[in-house]
C-alpha cells in the first residue's frame, strides 16, 4: 500500500512540474486543408492534459486544485466527463476561422468520445507508474473541425485567418489545397489518372 502511494506521489510530482514547461516544448499540430474551393477541414493535434492545465491555470494560480493526471485517470465517468467538457469549451470559445474577415459557415467540431479519451488518459498514467517510454504525442487527441466559406467571398483572393486558444501553446499549421476525385467503379474496376507538372 506504502508502495502505491510513494508511486502515486513521485507520479504527481514528476507531471506537475513537467507540465510547466511542456508549452515551450510540446506543440499542437493544425492541418487545414480546402477542398471544391468552399470546403474547409482542420485536423487539430493537441495535448489535452496541457490544454486542461492551463486552462485552469487561468482561472486560479492556486495550481495546487487543478486535477492533474492521477486525478483525473482515477475519476468516475460521470467527473470526468466534466472535466472534458472544459477542455472542448476552452478550445471552441477562443476557435475562429475568417476568409476576409468573414467567419467559416456551418462550422462543426467533432471530437473524441470521453470514453476514448478517459482510457488514454488511464494508459499514460499507467505508462508513466510503470516507467514506460512513450512518445509525448502517444496520448494526444485529434479535433476535426469543418466548414463551409461563404458564397460570397472568393478564397483565391481571400486571406485565410485562424485563431486557437492559448491552452493549445505552440502550433505548427501547415495549409493544402488537394485535389480529390470520386471513382465510379465499372465492371471492370475503378482508374485513377492524374497529370503531375513538375
Amino acid at each position: 500500500m506504502m508502495k502505491k502511494f510513494l508511486v502515486f506521489g513521485l507520479t504527481f510530482l514528476f507531471y506537475s512540474s513537467n507540465v510547466l514547461h511542456a508549452h515551450g516544448v510540446m506543440m499542437s499540430t493544425a492541418s487545414v486543408q480546402l477542398r471544391q474551393k468552399d470546403h474547409l477541414s482542420i485536423e487539430l493535434n493537441y495535448d489535452p492534459l496541457l490544454v486542461h492545465y492551463l486552462s485552469y491555470k487561468r482561472e486560479s494560480n492556486n495550481t495546487q486544485k487543478i486535477p492533474l493526471l492521477p486525478q483525473l485517470a482515477g475519476m468516475n465517468q460521470h467527473d470526468f466527463e466534466v472535466e472534458y467538457k472544459k477542455i472542448k469549451k476552452t478550445i471552441i470559445e477562443s476557435f475562429e476561422v475568417r476568409f476576409n474577415t468573414t467567419k467559416l459557415k456551418h462550422q462543426k467540431f467533432y471530437f473524441p468520445p470521453a470514453k476514448v479519451f478517459h482510457k488514454s488518459i488511464r494508459d499514460k498514467f499507467e505508462a508513466e507508474v510503470m516507467g514506460t517510454h512513450e512518445h509525448h504525442r502517444t496520448y494526444y487527441q485529434t479535433l476535426y473541425i469543418d466548414g463551409f466559406i461563404a458564397k460570397n467571398v472568393k478564397p483565391i483572393s481571400s486571406a485565410l485567418e485562424i485563431d486557437f486558444a492559448y491552452e493549445l501553446g505552440k502550433v505548427l499549421v501547415t495549409y493544402s489545397e488537394p485535389k480529390s476525385q470520386t471513382l465510379v467503379p465499372k465492371k471492370s474496376g475503378s482508374h485513377y489518372r492524374l497529370l503531375i507538372i513538375k
